[in-house]
């Protein structure tokens, strides 16, 4: 596989291939299908977690001087994240995942996608937005959807 340095050493095009490879976004499955959610499987979600942009020229891949705490509630400060698809039982398994940060992974999320309005794609939406009401000082959430949403 390519290094980092071997795919910016190809010149522009690869400087941003380079910046992918070395980038610290994180995919997380919570569920990929199930009838009702269980601890072992649950319905559909999944977070993606996007670093902190910190200042200075390298298109904020960056470490930035400090608090690297590698990921949405880490401790680093600034991480977003994108929510695809809230299926019942999301909120559980973020808390299972994230432990006590879970309140702050939700905080966090910048968009949440819901693909199409089966139960087992948006049931866990409510809950989510519960828990952000009840967090002063979060960001505006994007919820991306059907109409019908």
């Amino acid at each position: 596989s390519a290094t980092a340095e071997a795919v910016a050493a190809e010149g522009a095009e690869g400087a941003g291939d380079a910046a992918v490879l070395q980038s610290r976004a994180q995919l997380h499955f919570f569920g990929t299908g199930a009838a009702m959610p269980a601890k072992y499987r649950n319905v559909s979600s999944f977070l993606l977690q996007l670093p902190a942009r910190h200042g200075g020229g390298d298109g904020g891949h960056g470490r930035g001087g400090g608090g690297d705490g590698g990921g949405v509630g880490g401790g680093g400060g600034g991480e977003s994240g994108l929510l695809f698809d809230a299926g019942e039982g999301t909120l559980a398994m973020l808390r299972r995942r994230f432990g006590a940060a879970a309140d702050e992974v939700v905080r966090a999320l910048a968009l949440v996608w819901i693909s199409h309005l089966h139960a087992d794609h948006h049931l866990g939406l409510v809950r989510l937005l519960e828990l952000r009401s009840a967090r002063p000082g979060a960001a505006p959430l994007l919820v991306v959807g059907p109409h019908a949403l």
